[in-house]
C-alpha cells in the first residue's frame, strides 16, 4: 500500500503496464535498429494546394478540452478537468460533438460494453462526410480519454488536431469518404477501438481505405522537429506511411520522419482485422519523449510546441487531401 501511495504522490498516474508505450522494450529496439526510410516523389503528381491549419482555432478548443477554459454544455458553463471518470468522459463527447456538428459533419455516438473479463461501458464519436456508402473510406482517429489528468498532450494535441484537421477539410469536394472517430478507454487497454473494430461488418472492413492514428503530437524538446510515422513495415500499410513522408518532401515541410513500431495505441485494433493503419506520434521512441507522459503535469503550457504541432498537422490534412479529394 505504501508504494501505491508513493506512485500517486509522485506524480505518475494509472494506466495499464502493457499499454504503457515506456515499458515497450521492442519499440525501442525497432527505432534503434531501422534506418529512416527514404521516398521518390519524382513522380509525385497533382500537387494540391497544401491544407491550412488555424493554430488560434486549436489552441483555443484545446484550451477549452483540458480544462484551462470553461465551456458551455446546454447554457451551463463547465470545465473538463480530466477525461478518466465517466462524467468528465461524457463532458468531453458532448463538447467534441458539438464541434464537428459545428463543422458541418454528420455525428454520432457509439456506446459499447468490452474489455475482456471485467467489461467497461463506453462511447466513441463517429464524424463523417458520405460521398457514398459504396466508396471507400478513410478513417483518422484519436483517443479522447486520459489517465485522470488534464491530458493536453496525450491525447489532445491527436484529439483536438483531427478536430482542426476536420475544419481545414470541412469544405473539401471528396472522392472518398471521410470520417473521423474518437475513440474511448484507449488508456485501458484499446477498449473502445477494439469494440469499434468488432463491430464492424465485413463490408465495412473492406471499405476502410487505411486508418491514420494519431497519439501524442505535442511534444518537441530538443526542437528538432524528428517524429514517428509507424507502419511496423507492414505490406498494406506501408503506402500510406510513405504517402505522409512524401509530402512532407514535397512540399519542404520542416519534419524529420524517425523509424518506429508500437502496438500500444488504436490502430492496432484494425491491424488485427488486417486493416490497412499508421501511428502518428511526437519522437518518443527515439529519445524526445514528453516527460509529462501519464503524469499529472501533461498539462497545456510551453512544453506544447505549436510550431511542431502545425507542421505535423498540416502534413496529414495535406495528405488527406491527397488522398480523399477531387
Amino acid at each position: 500500500m505504501n508504494g501505491i501511495i508513493a506512485l500517486i504522490l509522485s506524480g505518475l498516474l494509472f494506466a495499464h503496464d502493457d499499454h504503457n508505450w515506456l515499458t515497450d522494450k521492442k519499440a525501442y529496439e525497432f527505432t534503434q535498429n531501422t534506418q529512416p526510410r527514404q521516398v521518390d516523389v519524382t513522380n509525385f503528381q497533382n500537387l494540391k494546394s497544401p491544407a491550412t491549419i488555424d493554430m488560434s482555432f486549436f489552441t483555443k478548443k484545446l484550451r477549452e478540452f483540458t480544462g484551462l477554459d470553461p465551456i458551455f454544455i446546454n447554457g451551463e458553463k463547465q470545465f473538463i478537468s480530466e477525461r478518466r471518470s465517466d462524467g468528465y468522459r461524457n463532458l468531453a463527447i458532448s463538447f467534441l460533438e458539438t464541434e464537428f456538428k459545428e463543422l458541418g459533419y454528420t455525428t454520432s455516438q457509439k456506446n459499447y460494453t468490452g474489455g475482456g473479463w471485467y467489461p467497461r461501458k463506453g462511447t466513441n464519436l463517429i464524424s463523417e462526410k458520405i460521398v457514398n456508402t459504396d466508396h471507400k473510406t478513410l478513417v483518422l482517429v484519436s483517443h479522447y480519454d486520459s489517465v485522470g489528468n488534464a491530458g493536453a498532450n496525450d491525447n489532445g494535441t491527436g484529439t483536438i488536431g483531427m478536430l482542426s484537421i476536420a475544419k481545414a477539410l470541412k469544405d473539401a469536394e471528396l472522392k472518398y469518404n471521410l470520417r473521423f472517430i474518437q475513440f474511448d478507454q484507449e488508456e485501458l487497454g484499446l477498449i473502445g477501438s477494439r469494440a469499434y473494430v468488432k463491430q464492424l461488418s465485413e463490408k465495412e472492413k473492406d471499405n476502410i481505405l487505411a486508418v491514420i492514428n494519431v497519439d501524442m503530437i505535442g511534444t518537441n524538446t530538443q526542437k528538432d522537429n524528428k517524429f514517428h510515422v509507424m507502419d511496423c513495415n507492414r505490406e498494406d500499410s506501408i503506402p500510406f506511411a510513405n504517402s505522409v513522408l512524401k509530402v512532407i518532401k514535397a512540399y519542404n515541410i520542416n519534419l524529420q520522419h524517425v523509424p518506429g513500431c508500437t502496438t500500444r495505441s488504436d490502430h492496432a485494433a484494425f491491424w488485427q482485422q488486417e486493416i490497412p493503419a499508421i501511428l502518428i506520434s511526437e519522437n518518443f521512441f527515439g529519445g524526445d519523449s514528453d516527460p509529462c507522459y501519464h503524469r499529472r503535469c501533461d498539462v497545456f503550457d510551453d512544453r506544447i510546441r505549436l510550431e511542431y504541432v502545425q507542421s505535423i498537422l498540416v502534413a496529414l490534412a495535406t495528405t488527406t487531401k491527397h488522398l480523399v479529394a477531387k
